[in-house]
């Protein structure tokens, strides 16, 4: 029997906006390439300033859709692609 998965990253790269005019965008994560099974515990760990937050930003949908920035790869929740939904409905997924 095949486990299903319900997260999925492929490639998922994301840079926050710049802040000031003029300087480079800040890249946040960086080439992310993972899937977690249903019914398994995931821990985050890492450093200040690593890209937690933003991670669980993306994967509540809010990444770029209320940062802004730009997105290269994708990442999966629940079936749906997050870029491509807004933040409600993959909320309801």
């Amino acid at each position: 029997m095949a486990t299903r998965v319900v997260v999925r990253a492929e490639g998922f790269t994301y840079r926050y906006p710049a802040l000031v005019p003029g300087e480079q965008p800040q890249t946040a994560l960086d080439n992310l390439t993972f899937a977690i099974p249903a019914r398994q515990v995931v821990g985050l760990v890492g450093a200040s300033g690593s890209g937690l937050t933003t991670l669980c930003l993306a994967l509540a949908g809010l990444v770029p859709h209320e940062t802004g920035g730009t997105v290269r790869g994708w990442l999966v929740v629940a079936g749906q692609e997050t870029t491509s939904v807004p933040p409600a409905e993959l909320a309801r997924s």
